[in-house]
């Protein structure tokens, strides 16, 4: 696989370092994912809810990578189906010029809008299954602050045979932004966990616990409750910022079925070379 492109022409929005090591996990889960459940189900299904444009420019660099849509296209036994959605017009036409130029053969859906308000359409564009007919989804989730997201995004979702890897926006936005949080007024967090108490549970918990891990632990803790396993934060990927040795988000990753932990165990295995994880 090729890091370091050519630039195109086209919109390619400047990104951390970090964010080669979420796409690098991203790539190796969902390479495992497809390729295992090739002869097992009858249709996959690859659902990115914040899509981009494809590709990103590093900061302060000329580096140019392929993100989340084409590293889950360009695997070796791509997706079935896949569907891409962007709030933003701009970067969902790019994507859907690149993914015609590059990957011609794929079959690609394209939804422009809040996929929190679009998440009807999402659900509608699914392959719906039968008993003869067999369907099963990866949705990755990568918002950049928890204004973006609604957790009943996700359990809509959740009807489906699906598994999701969450980026978890604790320290880049929940954690720098607590004071402003914790306002009556604001709803950001209730949203984005799904938890209208969630003030109550903060002031409970024991001295010296991070608003960050917090945040995490309770969305996990939500998906917990929709039958997915979630064992605490030791499951979840903290990125850091490596200039800084700061830390930045969680990748969280959340399956109903055995298999699916194990993928992502695996995955976080071998791809630790480029992964901090901090438990």
């Amino acid at each position: 696989m090729n890091n370091s492109l050519k630039d195109d022409g086209l919109l390619t929005a400047p990104v951390g370092v970090w964010s080669k090591e979420k796409h690098n996990l991203v790539s190796y889960y969902s390479s495992l994912f497809a390729t295992s459940m090739m002869d097992k189900w009858d249709c996959r299904v690859y659902i990115d809810l914040f899509s981009g444009s494809g590709r990103g420019r590093i900061k302060h660099t000329s580096e140019i990578v392929l993100t989340s849509p084409l590293r889950a296209i360009e695997i070796p036994d791509p997706f079935d189906k896949y569907i891409f959605c962007d709030k933003d017009s701009e970067c969902i036409n790019i994507l859907k010029n690149r993914i015609e130029r590059d990957f011609p053969y794929v079959n690609a859906e394209y939804i422009r809008g809040d996929s929190n308000i679009k998440v009807a359409e999402i659900f509608s564009l699914i392959p719906k299954p039968s008993h003869s007919y067999t369907v099963l989804t990866f949705c990755f989730v990568d918002p950049f602050a928890l204004s973006n997201l609604q957790f009943r995004t996700i359990m809509a979702l959740s009807r489906l045979y699906i598994d999701f890897l969450i980026l978890i926006p604790s320290y880049m936005d929940a954690h720098r932004n607590l004071s402003r949080y914790l306002l009556p007024s604001s709803t950001n967090v209730e949203n984005f966990i799904g938890l209208p108490g969630w003030r109550k549970l903060w002031f409970s918990v024991k001295p010296g616990t991070r608003f960050g891990g917090f945040i995490a632990n309770q969305f996990g803790n939500q998906m917990k409750s929709l039958g997915y396993s979630y064992n605490g934060l030791q499951d979840t990927v903290l990125v850091r910022d490596p200039r800084k040795n700061i830390p930045l988000y969680r990748l969280a990753f959340f399956s109903r079925n055995a298999l699916g932990v194990k993928f992502w165990n695996q995955s976080k295995k071998n791809t630790q070379a480029q992964l901090s994880m901090f438990e």
